[in-house]
């Protein structure tokens, strides 16, 4: 369905009476295409070189159409790729790249550009294609998968105060230096995947496993090694609609030692809302027990929502929150915190695109820290601008650059730390 759309699209384009005379090469590469010689129409195109973008995107355009034609959506991903690197707002160049990246089976970049045009028409006819196609991609896939690898130099790698000396008791105290912030650099790796096999007409199961690593030069901060594994059901609705519900269980490692075993349950919901929104909710309840001897569990409970909204194929925002509480035998343990968070990206003409993303949050705890004779309140923010291109990509991963930014400011001063970053990974959103 979607190769015959794909091709139908780029068909209709040039539909309409035929010049009598050529002005120029792209004339007769349309006209040629029209009549349906399409070997003769790319021969021409060969030989042709643009001297303006306006002539660069009728040639690629042009080439799109009469590889499709062709049956050949391999060749036509390049041309289409390009044509949104040039025109990022256009509908028209999206709607193909989506349809072809399907085609090829590309299907997670097929979905992010079907959800960036969503708001791009006020038609309601046009956006619930949209959501079908979105709905296509997710109903015919039986398993995914993530990969992301970045290098990240850290000006605080273990999030560590800068303070050199605290008060105890009304007296100060030397931090070890050993103990304090230090620059590092480390590697950051995570990868996974889940199989979705159907137990029922609009359901489906999710067995899943993960794995989550970073290490550090020097050990400034410690070797974190998470493995994880999900399972649960995905239900699916019309308008976007799906509500999931997932067993998780997860064991993590610092230096090479057990630290926490967690397990608990996930309940999600997302909602196509009107042209161009989509809203998303997730409740989450674990219990994390910590494996050295003589430290208490902790119960978390935690309520996270999200609305993202496209104002154009090339822009979108979106702004959260979260509210969570956590109890434990230890009153030091237990306490609240709450959390918003606002950001969005813009793809600019010639393949540059940056995000931006926003977070404030509160924490505090509901018992005095003995040892500093305080309840523990602290202030987090972080801002994270991420910056790629378009045209560097390599077997389907861009590289992407983040520039980072976290300060915590707590009551207790061995607790705050600020940290700036800098990590060079990959991506498939593009």
């Amino acid at each position: 369905m979607l190769s015959r759309l794909f091709r139908l699209v780029l068909l209709l384009t040039f539909l309409g009476a035929a010049p009598a005379v050529w002005a120029s090469p792209l004339d007769q590469a349309e006209q040629l295409i029209q009549s349906g010689d399409l070997d003769a129409a790319l021969a021409v195109l060969d030989a042709y070189q643009p001297t303006t973008i306006e002539d660069e995107e009728r040639s690629l355009w042009a080439r799109a159409v009469a590889y499709s034609q062709q049956n050949r959506p391999r060749a036509a991903l390049p041309q289409l790729e390009r044509l949104v690197t040039l025109k990022p707002a256009s509908a028209r160049y999206r709607l193909n790249l989506a349809a072809v990246l399907a085609e090829v089976g590309q299907d997670d970049r097929a979905r992010y550009h079907y959800e960036l045009l969503r708001g791009s028409t006020d038609a309601p006819e046009i956006t619930n294609s949209l959501d079908q196609h979105i709905d296509a991609l997710d109903r015919r896939r039986s398993w995914e998968g993530h990969f992301n690898f970045a290098i990240v130099p850290e000006s605080n790698a273990g999030k560590r105060t800068a303070a050199e000396t605290i008060v105890i008791g009304g007296l100060p105290f030397v931090i070890n230096p050993n103990a304090r912030a230090k620059a590092a650099t480390g590697a950051r790796v995570g990868f996974g995947g889940a199989w979705l096999p159907w137990v029922a007409p609009n359901t489906r199961a999710r067995l899943g496993l993960s794995f989550d690593g970073s290490v550090y030069q020097d050990g400034a901060a410690p070797r974190d090694i998470t493995l994880a594994a999900q399972m649960g059901l995905l239900n699916f609705g019309d308008r976007g609609r799906r509500i999931s519900g997932t067993l998780h269980i997860a064991q993590r490692w610092l230096n090479d030692t057990a630290y926490t075993t967690t397990t608990g349950l996930s309940l999600g919901y997302v909602k196509n809302i009107g042209t161009a929104g989509v809203v998303s909710v997730n409740a989450r309840h674990q219990q994390i027990a910590f494996d050295q001897v003589g430290l208490p569990s902790v119960r978390e409970t935690l309520l996270m929502g999200r609305y993202t909204y496209n104002l154009s194929p090339q822009f979108q925002l979106y702004v959260g929150g979260a509210v969570g509480g956590r109890t434990s035998s230890s009153a030091t343990e237990a306490g609240q915190r709450a959390e918003l968070s606002f950001g969005g990206q813009y793809l600019f003409q010639g393949g540059l695109q940056v995000g931006l993303d926003l977070q404030a949050g509160q924490m505090e705890r509901d018992g005095i820290t003995p040892l500093f004779g305080l309840t523990r309140e602290d202030t987090t923010r972080s801002a994270t601008i991420r910056i790629m291109n378009r045209n560097w990509s390599l077997s389907g991963f861009a590289p992407v650059l983040e520039l980072g930014f976290e300060q915590r400011k707590s009551n207790i001063a061995i607790y705050s730390y600020d940290n700036q970053r800098v990590s060079l990974g990959l991506t498939r959103r593009f």
